[in-house]
Parts: C-alpha cells; sequence; structure tokens
C-alpha cells in the first residue's frame, strides 16, 4: 500500500460520508434533539480540547486520561497562551526586542500547529482501526483531511458520528467515574486491534470483537 492510500472517506454505518456535515446523529442525539445539541456545542465551546482528549481516548479503546490524553491536548493552547503572554509584555516593558519576538513567533506557532495536526490525525486513523475502515495503516490523506481548512471541520463532525454521545462526554466521565492519572500512553489503536462491541461505553454500534485495550499492548 502506498503512502499516500485511499481517502476513505466513506464510513458506513459508523460515520456516513465525510461531506455530510448535516448528518448530527448520534452527536446531537438519537434521534436529533435540541438539549443533547446544545449539549455538544457547550462542551466543545467551553472546553473543546477535553471533547478532543476524550476522543482519542475512546479510539484507543481507553478511557480518558490526564497524563496521557488530556495534557497532550491542551499543550498547543497552553504554547500559544504562554507566548502570547511573553510577547505583549515583551511590548510593553522591552519594545525594541518586540520586533525580533516578532520574527520568532513561527517557532510556537508551527509547535502547536504540528502537535494538533498529529494529534487529530493519530484519532483519525485510530477510529478507521476500530471500525475496520480502508487500510489500517496510516496515510497522506488522513492528514490532509485533518490539516486542510476546507475539509477539516467535515471529518472532524464524521468522527463525532462515529462514536456515541459518551464517546467524546468529558464532562460525564469528569462526574461520574473521574478523571484517570494515566490510563497508559499510547499513539494510536494497533492495526490489528479493530471492532469493539457494544458493551464497551461511547463505541456505538461496531462488529464484535476483543474488550478494551490493556495498557500492556503495543501502540502499533
Amino acid at each position: 500500500m502506498s503512502i499516500v492510500g485511499e481517502p476513505n472517506l466513506d464510513w458506513g454505518n459508523h460515520g456516513d460520508q465525510c461531506w455530510e456535515f448535516w448528518k448530527v446523529e448520534p452527536c446531537c442525539g438519537r434521534p436529533f434533539n435540541l438539549k443533547d445539541c446544545c449539549y455538544c456545542f457547550w462542551c466543545f465551546a467551553c472546553c473543546g480540547s477535553c471533547v478532543l482528549a476524550k476522543l482519542w481516548a475512546t479510539s484507543e479503546g481507553k478511557e480518558c486520561g490526564v497524563v496521557n490524553h488530556w495534557i497532550p491536548w491542551v499543550l498547543p493552547y497552553l504554547i500559544s497562551v504562554v507566548w502570547m503572554i511573553v510577547y505583549y509584555a515583551c511590548i510593553i516593558f522591552v519594545p525594541s526586542i518586540a520586533g525580533i519576538l516578532y520574527l520568532c513567533s513561527i517557532v510556537p506557532s508551527l509547535a502547536s500547529f504540528i502537535i494538533y495536526i498529529a494529534l487529530r490525525t493519530f484519532t483519525r486513523v485510530s477510529l478507521r482501526r476500530m471500525h475496520s475502515i480502508g487500510d489500517a495503516k496510516l496515510n497522506l490523506w488522513d492528514a490532509f483531511l485533518v490539516c486542510c481548512p476546507c475539509t477539516s471541520p467535515c471529518e472532524l463532525c464524521q468522527e463525532l458520528r462515529a462514536v456515541e454521545i459518551e464517546g467524546w462526554d468529558w464532562l460525564n466521565q469528569a462526574r461520574t467515574t473521574g478523571l484517570p492519572p494515566n490510563t497508559g500512553f499510547v499513539l494510536m489503536r494497533p492495526e490489528n486491534y479493530s471492532g469493539l462491541g457494544q458493551d464497551t461505553k461511547g463505541f456505538g454500534t461496531t462488529t464484535e470483537g476483543p474488550g478494551p485495550m490493556s495498557d500492556t499492548e503495543p501502540a502499533w
């Protein structure tokens, strides 16, 4: 299989077509309802990084952990905020180096962007492996769909449709079971680990397969 691979735009019953952004079940309720729609919106609006961290954990077959899921997702935002504070502080107190800092701002911006794209790509590939969609290997299409401004919103909606609400609902986990410090760090679901039963919270309707991944299983 070429590194370019296939775009895998059609996820069938596990997310529909990538461009079908008007389909909002189950992320906005099943059937669609205003209450669940507002809940989805405000979860993203108040802490989008937490939603994406929980979705990443779900794609791996794990509960969302602070160290291995939440912190990596907060890191891009943290880098941007810290750099912004440093930059504006220098403008106020040391204006002579503000121009140099402005030119250097490409470094933290690029670092945040790379981390964001990497984590989003890992999530997409893991969800494909979870539902046995296309070739299990990571390819350039996975990264392109996440990176391109024209396709990124649509592919994120597709990922949200691939799981039940519990699959991205970080707030419900925080309220009920809490956020464990560490649930085992992996980047992506292993290639040969596809399919989870409905008894696994947050995964929706999938083909039968092994239970949740243990912390000792390999990341690839």
